[in-house]
């Protein structure tokens, strides 16, 4: 396993996802910014932390990894009322969705290149919409799964 290599693939992939044929993110990272430092001509914008690691081991197998990693999607409705911030995310975080989760029936993984055994959402899905006025922030929990 080279960490690297499957974490700057997950970068490459969200950062190629687009949404009607325009990039989905006007702002993409791994350095973790708080959303009052963000600029809101930046947005929406994506950062991704990498959380923990977890070795599951097995007497005489392969180790097997839990690599676990937040995405923090920040949007702005620009003084727009006409707008709340998850009617911006929402398309965002659907989009998200699509490329990490499986598609039934054919159940087809994200292996991020072949790199890993699967990346999806893995638990709760934490939003504000509208207690930060304009802002919105969205935290997606992210597994990835690397046999060793």
């Amino acid at each position: 396993m080279i960490r690297e290599n499957i974490y700057a693939e997950l970068f490459n992939i969200l950062q190629g996802l687009t949404i009607g044929g325009k990039p989905a993110f006007k702002t993409i990272s791994r350095q973790l910014q708080m959303w009052s430092d963000v600029n809101i001509a930046d947005t929406p914008a994506l950062y991704i932390v990498q959380r923990s690691e977890l070795a599951r081991v097995v007497q005489k197998l392969p180790t097997i990894w839990e690599l676990k990693l937040s995405l923090y999607l920040y949007v702005n409705t620009g003084g727009d009322t006409t707008k709340t911030p998850s009617s911006i995310f929402n398309p965002l975080v659907d989009a998200i969705e699509d490329i990490l989760v499986p598609n039934p029936p054919a159940l087809q993984e994200q292996l991020l290149g072949g790199l890993v055994t699967y990346c999806r959402i893995d638990g709760e899905i934490l939003t504000d919409e509208g207690v930060l006025g304009d802002w919105g922030v969205v935290i997606i929990p992210i597994m990835i799964l690397v046999p060793r």
